[in-house]
């Protein structure tokens, strides 16, 4: 904590703290969670996370994304499309050199991965290798679906 108080602080070195010493993995997991778009955080999905970096030896980036009503549309996407492109560019910091890029998500999450997907290929961005789209929320409308109509007599 001196080190860091000192009114000249000490040179940036190459090396961070949070860094694996293993060499870089070739592939990354970027997860962008559920909740409907109003609730929820990465680090309500963290205990499953942890267990599928561990048990994949993969390094995971968990996005957390601006809820709405506060941050209306379309906020959480123009985010997590910004975290995956910074994500690319700086994949040495995540320690993986992102040969093979997955994202993943559930719900409001797998919507996210499909639209971040598509901003990508229309912006000439690398698109990802993989998507893991857990019950992603794609019918986002009012209109009757066969399933809003079947409720209706479902007591």
């Amino acid at each position: 904590l001196l080190m860091f108080s000192r009114s000249d602080p000490p040179p940036i070195s190459s090396r961070l703290p949070w860094r694996q010493k293993q060499p870089p993995c070739p592939w990354l997991l970027i997860h962008f969670h559920g909740g409907g778009f109003v609730a929820q955080t990465s680090r309500s999905h963290e205990n499953y996370l942890r267990n599928w970096s561990k048990e994949l030896g993969v390094p995971v980036l968990s996005v957390d994304y601006s809820l709405s009503p506060e941050a209306p549309f379309p906020r959480a996407l123009e985010e997590c499309f910004y975290a995956y492109c910074w994500a690319l560019n700086n994949c040495h910091l995540l320690g993986s050199t992102a040969e093979r890029v997955c994202l993943a998500g559930d719900s409001a999450g797998g919507n996210l991965c499909i639209t971040v997907s598509m901003r990508a290929l229309t912006s000439g961005i690398r698109v990802p290798d993989g998507i893991v789209a857990a019950y992603p929320a794609t019918l986002l409308t009012t209109d009757a679906s066969p399933s809003r109509l079947l409720t209706l007599i479902d007591p």
